[in-house]
């Protein structure tokens, strides 16, 4: 295996990035001068609230949203607006005129996006974000993109950093690629942003560990077989769903991300607890879910053990 062959250079010797920069830059077909490696998506945010937001600057987030942006506002002692969703009919609404008009009048600093969110999984469109740039670059705003769950969704905004000088897009090698532990990620910006935050990052991206087990998989073979998980993987929620769907009455919210939201009933602990024997499922979520229970996609096999619990115990 991979761990059994790490050099001994890998663990007292310091990384050697570039082979790690070329490889991503040809795989994401992106220059290298576009990207800036960092410890998991949640140290792309990190970064980005590092170079460009000081205390007292306004940062807009949308609610209930990935918790770091929140915790990184509060840090920072940022004046934090935050922008709700709105539930109904089990779909998450985000109203994108009522927000374009909060940035024209509050003129935030930071605008944080996760891009298909989390915890809601909604996703915003394209023509959509890109207008929340455009208008945030009328305001001096700078918009992070959080594309933590590309491609479950296929959605991003990556041709778009040649166009937009406040775009950064900060990606994730934990969830499609199933890497989670090895704590990498990476930012997409202009040369511009990039240069600027080349200037303040630390003096190694990540460790040679890290670098080392990456530089192991990160070929264009790897990559197809991400590709091939993440199919196979959405093709066996909607199956998932197609039977939840035969159950009466059931509420569930689909997303775009690789979970999902399901109302369990009166036996919501009986059936949580059968289900985390084999699988990882979220309960007592924030209040707007409070009724649901989150379901991380796996196998077909698995979750169809799933529902066969639910239908058994759903009351």
């Amino acid at each position: 295996s991979i761990v059994q062959k790490i050099p001994p250079h890998s663990i007292f010797g310091y990384p050697d990035l570039n082979f790690i920069y070329e490889k991503l830059s040809s795989i994401f077909k992106v220059h290298k001068k576009n990207l800036l490696v960092c410890n998991g998506s949640d140290g792309g945010i990190r970064a980005t609230f590092d170079c460009f937001v000081k205390q007292s600057d306004k940062v807009l987030i949308p609610s209930p949203t990935f918790a770091m942006y929140d915790v990184y506002a509060k840090l920072f002692k940022t004046n934090l607006i935050s922008f709700k969703y709105t539930l109904k009919d089990n779909k998450f609404i985000f109203d994108i005129d009522n927000f374009l008009r909060i940035i024209k009048k509050k003129k935030p600093r930071l605008i944080c996006l996760a891009n298909p969110d989390s915890p809601s999984g909604t996703v915003i469109k394209k023509t959509e974000v890109i207008k929340i740039i455009k208008v945030a670059k009328q305001n001096n705003s700078i918009v992070l993109i959080d594309e933590a769950y590309y491609p479950f969704c296929n959605i991003t905004l990556k041709d778009e950093i040649k166009v937009f000088t406040n775009l950064i897009i900060v990606r994730s090698l934990s969830k499609s690629w199933a890497l989670a532990g090895l704590r990498i990620g990476y930012i997409l910006s202009s040369k511009k942003i990039i240069n600027y935050m080349t200037s303040s990052k630390p003096m190694y991206e990540i460790g040679s560990l890290q670098s080392y087990i990456l530089s192991k998989l990160i070929n264009k073979n790897y990559y197809l077989n991400v590709k091939k998980s993440v199919k196979d993987l959405n093709q066996a929620k909607k199956k998932f769903i197609n039977l939840l769907n035969k159950l009466n009455k059931i509420n569930y919210i689909n997303t775009h991300s690789n979970f999902i939201h399901v109302q369990l009933g009166k036996n919501r602990r009986k059936i949580v607890k059968e289900i985390r024997k084999f699988a990882y499922i979220r309960d007592n979520q924030n209040k707007i879910l409070k009724d649901y229970s989150r379901i991380t996609i796996t196998r077909y096999e698995s979750l169809k053990k799933i529902f066969d619990i639910i239908k058994k115990n759903y009351e």
